[in-house]
């Protein structure tokens, strides 16, 4: 019975193996891979993250003595380890890696242990806190690995145990007043009630946002130590909890469009109380022309006296989008180039409305009208012939018909002096090839579908950066990856959701 197999063995014996011998050729793990530790003790400060967050315990740490400081060596035993790469992401320093090496197949148990020494000098005294800059935010409790400082903000009380200490210095590089130091000076804690109210007096007001440079981007909510600010972009809120607020300044240090100060109520409320004066004033004014209208009374009728075809405007402030009612032709076509849809029309009650508190002002209506009847105020050439009435009105009734005729010559010649470039416009809008489908963008960066883009340019105005350019003119639309912070507020705000990351 064993003959068969016997004589397939010897025929094996003079033929080539069919597989190959390992390691050769060697080849990394695939993808997102998590294998042997890599460990780099000249980094590493000693903070203790590692074997604190380690959950197999399969990290260790001892120390010899050594001239000037100790050695302390730290060990990763690959048998117990699980390669979560927790330690991986806790370390600041970026002293532990988890390579793609999957060879982890040893006879001595000693060879699956990574370690490495790191010589840590002696430092001189000990952590020391300036209580007369501290403002008590507590951001050096929460990054201290070993949880040896406590920060009271309501007794501004700020402790430390220094035998736990292990001097890694994370604390004084967080610290945002820079009060943090190593020092031999013992620490003296003056009587609470006595340093109650000086952090109150230095702060010159509480936490104050100006919301018409806010952008509602959450920059100043993400920063926030304490979490005491909320930000909704969807209601356009944005709170801050006084009691929580230590008045660390870093949200006003990172807000991009600094909009966030202490005890800036006053300068909120300063363009309100001026608004009041300005309208006095300008009932003011209006009282005076009154008066002088009623002193001239044969010039008032000429001045009231109104065109055949009188321009009849939209209601709207100096800067909002109104439109000629009179020349409109209630098309519909603004209405459908509206990204954020703030504008109704009626055909048959002939009525135009636009919600100025939706509009974003980005043109697209006034560049489509067939009958360029929108604009953003009223335009400019309406306001001249209005200052000139008292003096035009003495010369057309002197001049009779003639001057009539004159002038609906020269209102007639007018729209064809316009319609002149309308040809070249033509031809510098044809395009020179197929325009791609997508911006240029690499892997987990922000790429916008150009076929569904209509470069309104709300994407670069919520930007918190400035890492957006829109042009309309020449349909480009364009993103600096050095600034974009990835916050996706472009892609939330995005009328036609164009916007995402590849």
């Amino acid at each position: 019975m064993m003959f068969p197999f016997l004589k397939t063995a010897i025929t094996n014996l003079f033929r080539e193996p069919a597989t190959e011998v390992f390691p050769n050729p060697e080849a990394e793990g695939l993808g997102e891979y998590r294998g042997r530790i890599a460990f780099n003790p000249e980094s590493c400060v000693d903070c203790g993250e590692c074997i604190k967050v380690c959950a197999p315990i399969a990290i260790t740490r001892t120390e010899e003595p050594a001239e000037g400081g100790v050695n302390i060596t730290r060990s990763f035993d690959l048998t117990s380890c699980t390669f979560c790469g927790t330690c991986q992401d806790f370390c600041e320093e970026g002293s532990i890696k988890l390579t793609k090496d999957y060879h982890m197949v040893a006879e001595d148990p000693a060879d699956l242990v990574v370690s490495g020494v790191t010589f840590k000098k002696d430092i001189p005294g000990h952590i020391f806190c300036d209580l007369s800059g501290c403002i008590f935010c507590g951001i050096c409790a929460k990054t201290c690995p070993q949880s040896v400082i406590t920060v009271d903000r309501k007794t501004k009380t700020w402790k430390i145990d220094y035998e736990g200490c292990v001097k890694c210095g994370k604390c004084i590089t967080k610290c945002p007043k820079k009060v943090l130091s190593f020092s031999e000076e013992e620490m003296v804690y003056p009587e609470p009630a006595a340093e109650a109210a000086a952090p109150a007096e230095e702060a010159g007001g509480e936490l104050t946002c100006d919301l018409e440079k806010c952008i509602y981007c959450g920059i100043c909510k993400k920063n926030c130590p304490q979490d005491a600010l909320e930000v909704d972009r969807k209601t356009k809120t944005w709170k801050a909890d006084h009691e929580k607020c230590v008045q660390c300044g870093l949200c006003i240090d990172k807000c991009p469009k600094k909009a966030l100060s202490f005890g800036g109520a006053a300068e909120q409320a300063a363009p309100a109380e001026k608004a009041a004066p300005a309208a006095g004033a300008a009932a003011g004014v209006a009282g005076t022309s009154g008066a002088a209208g009623a002193a001239d009374k044969p010039a008032a009728p000429k001045k009231a006296a109104k065109p055949k075809n009188p321009p009849e405007y939209s209601e709207g402030g100096d800067d909002d989008l109104i439109c000629d009612l009179a020349n409109c032709i209630y098309c519909g076509i603004c209405k459908k180039n509206c990204p954020v849809d703030a504008i109704e029309v009626d055909r048959k009650t002939k009525t135009w409305k636009v919600d100025h508190d939706t509009c974003i002002q980005c043109g697209m209506c006034v560049e489509n009208c067939p009958k360029k009847v929108l604009s953003f105020g009223k335009p400019a050439e309406e306001a001249a012939p209005a200052e000139g009435a008292a003096e035009a009105a003495p010369a057309a009734a002197t001049a009779g018909a003639g001057a009539v005729a004159a002038t609906a010559a020269t209102a007639s010649a007018a729209p064809a002096e316009k319609a002149a470039p309308a040809p070249a416009k033509a031809e510098e809008e044809k395009p020179a090839g197929p325009p791609p489908e997508y911006s240029e963008a690499e892997d987990g960066q922000l790429q916008c579908h150009l076929a569904d883009c209509i470069y309104c340019g709300i994407c670069a105005k919520n930007c918190p950066m400035e890492a957006i350019t829109v042009d309309r003119k020449t349909k480009t639309w364009k993103v600096d990856y050095d600034k974009c912070v990835m916050c996706a507020i472009c892609n939330d705000k995005c009328p036609k959701k164009a916007l995402d990351f590849k």
